[in-house]
């Protein structure tokens, strides 16, 4: 026979049982979510490092063109026979 003592803490640990599974569902999600969130902030991260280089190429091209031809004809000259650097 059970003892009173015995049923309460049964009871008791049921309860408690109940909400430890309530709140590791709750924190299981959140940290999906947190999951979820670090992969699409990586994700633009890259997307804005790409973007950024590529506007980098374009920059230097717009230069290199503008120096082209702002250059004098003789200049022009030698960068087409042996390149421009």
């Amino acid at each position: 026979m059970r003892s009173e003592y015995e049923e309460k803490v049964d009871e008791l640990r049921t309860e408690h049982e109940a909400e430890l599974d309530e709140l590791r569902t709750e924190h299981e999600q959140e940290v999906n979510e947190l999951r979820r969130d670090v992969k699409r902030l990586r994700n633009e991260k890259q997307a804005l490092i790409a973007d950024r280089e590529e506007k980098r190429e374009l920059v230097k091209y717009v230069e290199d063109e503008q120096s082209y031809r702002e250059a004098p004809l003789t200049t022009r000259l030698r960068w087409w026979v042996w390149g421009k650097n």
